[in-house]
């Protein structure tokens, strides 16, 4: 991950890249319990499944409670 980072900042655009087992160890690390990889407009609170559809083929989806 740390690689594809290198190329996926894009002269600052974005800052991290994850893939789930990267970001639930970071997750974890900073004390997060549940952690669930959910899909495009899945979530345990529907107001938070807001993501637009153009989104969907290369997103994250992930929830993490303390």
């Amino acid at each position: 991950m740390h690689v594809i980072n290198h190329i996926f900042h894009q002269s600052g655009e974005h800052l991290f890249a994850y893939d789930f087992e990267t970001l639930r160890f970071a997750l974890q690390e900073a004390g997060f319990q549940k952690i669930s990889r959910m899909t495009f407009r899945q979530s345990c609170d529907p107001t938070l499944a807001i993501d637009q559809e153009v989104h969907a083929p290369y997103s994250l989806y992930v929830e993490a409670v303390k």
